[in-house]
């Protein structure tokens, strides 16, 4: 397999560390081998919080982050110069639908449901428990249903 997530102007990253942790960001400048300057410009609308997407990771501002404190994505702004401003690279990731194209990522719905796990309190964490054997239990007794048919 080839390696093909290289660090380019407009290609999307999400932050791994820091205060900034789990924020998509476009690489809108290389200031050196070990830093980038980031743009997050992403505005969450009310939409977005209706359809339960990733909204929390939204709006970092303009900053030098280090490389090891970013992960790239798949997912690249076309048309993003040097020193793109923020709200030119706004209309960019708009135009491009990025955020959409994010949120249907895996990546993106794990993000979701590790930060809706987090939010869960003592009692919904025993509901979501008693619902997963509850599911066990029906795969289990399907499971032995196909079998119980295949040896006959």
């Amino acid at each position: 397999m080839v390696f093909r997530r290289f660090v380019e102007l407009g290609r999307v990253a999400v932050v791994n560390y820091g205060p900034d942790a789990g924020k998509l960001c476009v690489i809108v400048d290389v200031i050196d081998q070990n830093r980038a300057l980031v743009d997050g410009p992403f505005r969450e609308t009310r939409e977005d919080k209706k359809q339960g997407k990733l909204v929390e990771g939204l709006g970092m501002s303009r900053q030098a982050v280090n490389f090891k404190r970013l992960v790239l994505t798949d997912l690249v702004v076309k048309g993003v110069g040097n020193g793109t401003r923020s709200g030119t690279l706004e209309a960019m990731l708009h135009d491009q639908n990025i955020l959409e194209r994010w949120n249907k990522t895996a990546w993106a719905k794990k993000l979701i449901a590790k930060k809706a796990r987090a939010q869960l309190n003592d009692f919904q964490r025993l509901h979501a428990t008693a619902l997963r054997r509850q599911r066990a239990a029906i795969v289990r007794r399907k499971y032995k249903e196909i079998v119980a048919e295949q040896r006959k």
